[in-house]
């Protein structure tokens, strides 16, 4: 059962992926469709990470989802500035990530 949330994870980051391209190319809010595709394949990636059960997918996974909430951050702190609803949005996101990384330390 584990395997099947797994495998719908994935074709569900596929699927973004492929709406996001989409949507670039139709329309001039590039910046805007691809900060949302880095939300959403972050928070997409840290759920595949969490019910892997492979240690290296399960950090890889994990990394690559810190990559995209960083990226998400900066583009919303340029976007909104530091004390903005938004902003504080992604350090929640990230926030949650340190959590399920067992990263107390960066949180602080």
């Amino acid at each position: 059962m584990q395997y099947k949330i797994i495998t719908i994870s994935n074709s569900l980051l596929i699927s973004i992926q492929n709406v996001v391209h989409a949507l670039v190319c139709i329309s001039n809010l590039k910046n805007e469709v691809l900060h949302f595709n880095k939300i959403f394949s972050a928070l997409i990636l840290e759920e595949i990470a969490l019910d892997s059960e492979s240690k290296e997918a399960r950090e890889k996974n994990l990394q690559e989802a810190e990559e995209l909430h960083l990226q998400s951050l900066a583009l919303a702190t340029k976007a909104f500035g530091e004390n903005n609803v938004q902003t504080a949005k992604h350090y929640g996101n990230l926030g949650r990530l340190y959590q399920s990384m067992q990263r107390f330390e960066v949180c602080i």
